[in-house]
Formats: C-alpha cells, sequence, structure tokens
C-alpha cells in the first residue's frame, strides 16, 4: 500500500549507494516536476501510448500491476515518461512502484520485453484463437457502435479486450466457423460477421457461412454468387481494383439479405456512393 510519505521525500531519502524500491501515490503535480527535472535521453513520447494509458486512468481501470518509474541516482527518469505524462494529462494521482539509483550504464537496457497485446491478455486468461478473437471482438464493438463501421480511432486497452471477451463470451463459435471461411474473408472479418446475423437466424447464418466456405450452393443463390466474387477479389492481382474492408462487409450483407429473403440474384456490387446495407433479422 502506497505510503503518505511524497515521492520527492522518499527519493531524496534513498541513499545514492543503495537501489530502493517502494509503493508510491503520483500526483499530477509530482509528475510535471518528476519530467520538468529529468535530464536522461528518454525515448520520444508515443502520443498514442499515452492516450491508451490516460484512457484506462480516467475509466479506472489503472492497477498497481509490478511496472515501475526507475530513476538513476541523480532522479533522472530512465523508464515511466508515458506513465508519468498520462498522470498530468488525465489529471488524476496513480500508484505505482518507484525504483531509485539505478546506475545509468542499465539505461539501455530498459523496454527491451516484448508488450503484452490483445491477444496475450486473452491467452492468459484461457481463451482460445487469441488474434482472431481480439480482431472480431473490436470489429463487433465497432459495429456496435456505428453499423456503417467508419474507419475506427477507438483506444481500446487490454483490460477494455477483456470486459469485451466476458460480455460477448459465445463469439467464440462464430470465430470457428468464420476461420472456415479464410479462402475468401479475413477470419475477423467472417467470424464478426457470423455472430451478427446469428443473432437473428443462427441456423441459417451456421449455413450461410458452410456454404461460403466450401460451396456447394446453386449457382443462383446469393451466397454462391457472393463466394465467387469474394474469390476473384482476393485472387485479383492490382491491389488497386480489390475491395477494401467496407466494401467486403456492404457485399456480403447484400448476400445475407437476398439469403435470408429466399431471393435468387446473378449480380452483386455496392459502391461508396450507395447507402450502406443494414441486416436484416
Amino acid at each position: 500500500m502506497a505510503t503518505k510519505m511524497t515521492t520527492a521525500k522518499f527519493m531524496k531519502k534513498a541513499d545514492t549507494k543503495q537501489i530502493l524500491c517502494g509503493v508510491r501515490t503520483i500526483t499530477p503535480k509530482e509528475a510535471r516536476i518528476i519530467l520538468d527535472g529529468s535530464t536522461s535521453k528518454n525515448r520520444r513520447i508515443g502520443r498514442r501510448h499515452v492516450k491508451k494509458l490516460v484512457h484506462a486512468i480516467k475509466k479506472g481501470q489503472w492497477r498497481l500491476n509490478g511496472e515501475t518509474l526507475v530513476f538513476d541516482k541523480n532522479m533522472n527518469v530512465i523508464d515511466g515518461q508515458h506513465r508519468l505524462s498520462a498522470c498530468i494529462y488525465a489529471k488524476k494521482s496513480i500508484i505505482t512502484l518507484v525504483v531509485v539509483n539505478i546506475p545509468l550504464e542499465v539505461w539501455l537496457t530498459h523496454g527491451e520485453g516484448k508488450r503484452r497485446n490483445h491477444a496475450d491478455a486473452l491467452g492468459a486468461e484461457g481463451h482460445q484463437y487469441t488474434s482472431t478473437l481480439a480482431a472480431t471482438l473490436k470489429l463487433y464493438v465497432q459495429y456496435i457502435k456505428d453499423p456503417e463501421w467508419p474507419r475506427n480511432s477507438s483506444i481500446i486497452n487490454n483490460q477494455d479486450i477483456m470486459e469485451m471477451a466476458d460480455t460477448y463470451p459465445d463469439i467464440e463459435r462464430s470465430i470457428r466457423i468464420g476461420t472456415k471461411c479464410h479462402i475468401v474473408l479475413p477470419k475477423a472479418q467472417a467470424a464478426c460477421m457470423h455472430y451478427i446475423f446469428a443473432q437473428g437466424d443462427m441456423e441459417s447464418a451456421d449455413e450461410f457461412f458452410e456454404f461460403l466456405a466450401h460451396g456447394g450452393a446453386d449457382i443462383d443463390n446469393p451466397v454462391h454468387v457472393l463466394r465467387e466474387k469474394l474469390l476473384r477479389n482476393r485472387t485479383d492481382g492490382k491491389k488497386s481494383t480489390r475491395w477494401d474492408d467496407k466494401t467486403s462487409r456492404a457485399i456480403v450483407i447484400k448476400a445475407w439479405n437476398a439469403y435470408q429473403s429466399g431471393k435468387k440474384v446473378k449480380v452483386l456490387a455496392w459502391t461508396p456512393k450507395s447507402k450502406f446495407p443494414r441486416v436484416k433479422r
């Protein structure tokens, strides 16, 4: 537990010959003083990383997780400038481990470890297909916010992705089905589309994606037309003529809507100037 001793007093108390470690509460004011007074050559501040940390602090997701603020014997910051910057921008205090009196010669060894990404976090909780699961969850939450799937700019951290996995546990079933369609669609995209369609009619969604993965539908069946178009699109040698993700999603939705309505089609098309289709339930 953090004590009432300020970080400044804690660091002043440190014997310059010994490494000292303790849990401290860092206020935004202290974070500013520390950064302004530091002369060490840290990496350039990554704005996106700071935004992620600010997001976590403001949402109450900040945890004492063993990561440390590290200082040399002159109280220059060796590691932790992003966390200190986030503390300032969030305008909230943080509790963290503080280590002082690390020799300058070890400075270059900091930051060499691999960061835990969304897939790592999901794997630590026992989830399967973790990379695809993380991508699928992000796509689905994006769809909930706006069914037209604009370009995503949301900040999502590991705790967010774990909360999503807990909220939508049955999405892993869709991932197992969507993965089979990797020849025609990216795994996460197929899994997300299946999950959306299955909410209205799971049996039909399963059948639709079975045809999409393996073929076998009648020639005028919408899913057959879709599969042929997707195969041509993915094997087209010209990148400039390939569909972007939004176009692919729109055409998949149009095929699904026709499939659900029992319509026979010969052509499936959509352009960015057209209204984005809504999923029929």
